[in-house]
């Protein structure tokens, strides 16, 4: 679980870096849009529209990143809790 943990923990922040990027990326398509041609800019505005799925996408990866994370953080509290209370038990006998 503890490396369980500490994957989700690292893949959150990866996940803002690819949302980042893309963001990035679409500013820049948008500012290159006024000196392309009509059908160039109808391409760029198809990489625009791909790019902000991608962004939703990698949003909604990490949301449910953060839901795992919350999950695990909460089934190691429980097993500690348990730990904890077992040796409490085995102290008193």
């Amino acid at each position: 679980m503890k490396v369980e943990k500490d994957n989700l923990s690292k893949s959150i922040p990866l996940q803002d870096g690819v949302i980042q990027q893309l963001e990035r990326e679409i500013e820049y398509l948008i500012a290159n849009k006024e000196y392309q041609t009509e059908q160039q800019q109808q391409e760029t505005d198809g990489q625009i529209d791909t790019k902000k799925n991608l962004i939703e996408m990698a949003e909604v990866e990490k949301e449910e990143m953060k839901k795992l994370l919350r999950e695990v953080n909460e089934r190691i509290e429980n097993l500690e809790k348990k730990k904890n209370d077992q040796l409490e038990k085995l102290a008193k006998e």
